[in-house]
């Protein structure tokens, strides 16, 4: 049976994306792909601020630019359009708001963390 998930904020999330990812890989799929992004989200974010204290645009767009891909992938749209409006800041030569970047990254992962538990609760009834 399908997991049980709150609504979430079309802001932030691309529900229909992120269910047909469930259909294709099913529950544990997606919950091994939601951690899996914000493990390799956590070193690129590091890398991004490697590279804007070194005033490496070029590699700060690069490292935006994967962090966009993957989480456009899994359908949370919001991380994919701030690290839009970062890219578009470093090419028209303005220092990208990374709190802004932060904040909404943090509410995405706030609103993915239900289906996570959701997800581990439903295997760990399976194996048990």
């Amino acid at each position: 049976a399908p997991v049980a998930v709150p609504p979430v904020d079309p802001s932030l999330i691309d529900a229909r994306q992120m269910g047909m990812i469930q259909d294709e890989v099913g529950t544990d799929g997606l919950h091994e792909l939601l951690i899996s992004f914000w493990a390799d989200a956590a070193g690129l974010l590091a890398e991004l601020e490697q590279a804007l204290t070194a005033e490496d645009y070029q590699r700060a767009s690069a490292v935006l630019h994967t962090l966009k891909g993957a989480a456009a992938n899994l359908g949370l749209s919001g991380c994919g359009a701030a690290c839009a409006d970062a890219r578009a800041d470093i090419a028209e030569g303005r220092a990208p708001d990374v709190g802004e970047l932060l904040t909404i990254m943090f509410k995405t992962l706030q609103a993915t963390q239900p289906r996570i538990v959701e997800a581990a609760g439903a295997i760990n009834a399976e194996a048990a």
